[in-house]
């Protein structure tokens, strides 16, 4: 979505909010190229491991897989829409414009739908292990994987044939809220499928993690009492999990110092929005350091050879970036919706002073937790 500039007229009596197409940074073009081809190297690589290093398959494997495919079918489009956020223009003709809409379509739905499918089938593999259920059947859920393809396909399909693009004020637009003539399909498509469907596929995952924890932690606190032992015994991961995971918070190094950068040496003026990136991208740099021993640890049979120090470090950055990014996200939804829907009404979270405190209260809340957990040695495995 194009970036905001709210102006009010008024016009008999009546205040109309204006939201004007303009070009976006192209830092956010940089973000979106960067995102996409991660995205693309490392779906295609989870790909070739499934297929070549995977010789049997599981009905796990099979949701994975469809999963990977769901993601890696919108990374090629990341150039085209890369160019179309930086010019606020869509030059390259109708047809790729129903593609992008139409992949877009399959991306959203069918990642939803097989995380959901997910989080079922892991719910009944581990909860319900000695029943016997579709979901654990191979051939089953090759077809319930086939039918989410069907039914995407067939909104995709229809999606780009009643989308298109048009010109507003020598611009064109492909998928874009200022398509006037579109706004009723945008708002059947968001809120009688996207929204609904969306809470009840969250809802399932909700309901079915929160049953799997339950079950696990059951079973976890009978088998301590029965043997004064552990349920799973550590054993080392796969050498692509930590590939995996230093390909991940590398990027998450790279992409967030590139917003640091661009807050401090491009943004003069910082206002109170601009303060709450700043901390969002911060909390979740902070991170970054200490992936190369994460993955050594979980690479070498669950051994943490770092010493005391240094695990408490990591539990307390860990703290700070969990809580501080869940803290961060929800203080940004409530600064855009008092910005967007009370623009014209003063309000603390739009000061830049008081949001400034408001993190210098935070910040006490990561140092108390470091400070507790000093007095809680970990167990170092052996």
């Amino acid at each position: 979505m194009n970036s905001a500039e709210f102006s009010s007229n008024t016009t008999s009596g009546d205040i109309s909010v204006v939201c004007p197409m303009k070009p976006q940074h192209i830092s956010i073009s940089v973000l979106i190229c960067l995102t996409f081809l991660v995205g693309l190297l490392l779906n295609v690589f989870s790909l070739w491991v499934f297929t070549c290093k995977t010789p049997e398959w599981t009905s796990n494997t099979v949701f994975q897989v469809h999963l990977a495919v769901s993601d890696v079918i919108i990374c090629p489009m990341g150039p085209f829409m890369a160019v179309y956020y930086h010019t606020a223009n869509w030059p390259f003709g109708k047809a790729l414009c129903q593609l992008k809409i139409a992949l877009m379509t399959f991306h959203i739905y069918s990642s939803i739908l097989f995380l959901t499918l997910i989080s079922i089938h892991r719910y009944v593999v581990v909860v319900c292990y000695n029943q016997d259920s579709y979901m654990n059947r191979k051939n089953f859920v090759q077809k319930l994987c086939f039918g989410v393809w069907l039914l995407v396909l067939v909104k995709g399909t229809v999606l780009a044939m009643i989308l298109d693009t048009s010109t507003v004020n020598n611009h064109t637009l492909c998928l874009s809220i200022h398509q006037d003539q579109y706004t009723n399909s945008y708002f059947i498509a968001n809120f009688s499928v996207l929204i609904p469907g969306l809470l009840l596929a969250f809802t399932v995952s909700v309901i079915c993690y929160s049953l799997l924890w339950h079950s696990s932690k059951m079973n976890t606190s009978d088998s301590l009492n029965a043997s004064h032992g552990v349920l799973c015994s550590p054993e080392p991961q796969h050498i692509s999990l930590a590939v995996i995971l230093c390909l991940v918070y590398l990027l998450g190094l790279l992409l967030n110092g590139f917003s640091l950068w661009v807050f401090t040496c491009r943004i003069h003026s910082w206002t109170s929005g601009v303060v709450l990136q700043f901390n969002l991208a911060l909390s979740d740099a902070i991170i970054a350091p200490l992936t190369p021993l994460m993955a050594v640890y979980f690479a070498s049979d669950s051994n943490w050879v770092f010493g005391n120090f240094t695990c408490q470090l990591k539990i307390a950055v860990l703290s700070i970036h969990f809580n501080g990014s869940v803290i961060f996200l929800t203080l940004i939804s409530v600064h855009r919706y008092m910005s967007v829907v009370h623009f014209n009404r003063s309000s603390l979270i739009k000061r830049k002073v008081f949001v400034k405190k408001l993190f210098a209260w935070r910040a006490q809340c990561p140092a108390l937790t470091s400070v507790l957990l000093r007095a809680n040695q970990p167990r170092l495995s052996q």
